[in-house]
């Protein structure tokens, strides 16, 4: 009970407390969440399971490609087409478990950098000039499919990467 003066008269009242309550459609909701969280969670297993050598599957990547950008991709002349492929079909990331990666590209210079793939499968690769890029990183198997998240997203063709386990 609590006392107050309004009007110079005293005034008692009662605080009412409640008790909280939940509704089903709110258990339910956090239910759920509950039940995704953890099933996500177990489907993230190790991070280190990339680590090892990677090759970009040029023509599973490319027939991922749709909407606008196979319109795009199209458009190029037949020439660009072929030099792509030449330049990205088997592209070689490198994750070293030591946080280190290397990219190997088929005219055989070599990028460099550092990674961290954290529990919620953000895969954050800094090359050696500090730029990073963000990836959804999803690993089927042998399949490595890496998405390009924020900026690197962009204008890009290919919206997802498909990498076959080399090593």
């Amino acid at each position: 009970m609590n006392t107050t003066i309004e009007d110079n008269k005293l005034k008692e009242y009662r605080m009412k407390i409640q008790n909280p309550t939940f509704k089903l459609p709110n258990v339910l909701l956090i239910a759920c969440l509950l039940v995704l969280s953890y099933a996500s969670h177990g489907q993230q297993g190790n991070p280190t399971a990339i680590i090892g050598g990677w090759s970009l599957n040029y023509d599973l990547t490319l027939a991922d490609v749709s909407g606008k950008g196979i319109q795009d991709y199209q458009k190029v002349s037949g020439t660009l087409q072929n030099r792509m492929r030449q330049f990205l079909n088997g592209r070689l990331f490198d994750f070293h478990n030591n946080g280190q990666f290397t990219i190997t590209n088929t005219d055989g210079t070599v990028l460099l950098g550092s990674w961290a793939l954290n529990e919620l499968n953000l895969l954050a690769m800094i090359d050696g000039n500090g730029v990073q890029v963000d990836y959804m990183a999803n690993l089927d198997g042998n399949l490595l499919i890496l998405v390009p998240q924020g900026a690197a997203m962009k204008d890009v063709l290919f919206k997802r990467l498909f990498f076959n386990r080399v090593r």
